[in-house]
């Protein structure tokens, strides 16, 4: 190393061995503190928010097609159909929210463990019938118009 003198040259090995003895001896992996959102993936309310995916994921579907919402011209009643398809994703999204957040913080410190690792697969499957319901959702919104909704353009 040009320009480092040896004195500086031992100083940081050093200080890269220190480094090593710390990581080498540092044997429990972090964790996050997930008991706010459940207290295990066999709690009650785990198993309670599970079954309100479903059944929100459901029900936003029933929403949907109550209302014929897809790419097609918008009829008068779009503008009450609005609000409550509205309210309704962004529930679904507020029920999403805390699963993945405990599944994600559970697996992203220890990727091996299984029965997380398991129903995050499980979570993604499920979240293909909402992503599959993103395109009609998306293409009704576009062609509302948002003065009629009294909606910020």
């Amino acid at each position: 190393m040009a320009g480092i003198m040896p004195q500086e040259q031992s100083e940081c090995q050093a200080t890269t061995a220190d480094r090593r003895v710390v990581a080498m001896t540092t044997t429990t992996l972090p964790h996050w503190d997930l008991a706010p959102l459940f207290s295990s993936l066999d709690s009650d309310e785990f198993t309670e928010a599970w079954q309100d995916i479903d059944d929100g994921l459901t029900a936003f579907a029933a929403l949907l097609d109550t209302h014929d919402v897809r790419d097609r011209d918008p009829v008068p009643a779009d503008t009450d159909a609005f609000a409550a398809i509205i309210d309704s994703w962004n529930g679904l999204l507020e029920q999403i929210r805390p699963l993945l957040a405990y599944l994600h913080g559970l697996i992203s410190t220890d990727a091996t463990n299984a029965p997380a690792q398991g129903k995050f697969s499980e979570l993604q499957r499920r979240m293909v019938s909402y992503q599959q319901l993103l395109p009609r959702l998306t293409s009704w919104l576009a062609r509302l118009d948002p003065a009629a909704l009294d909606a910020p353009d």
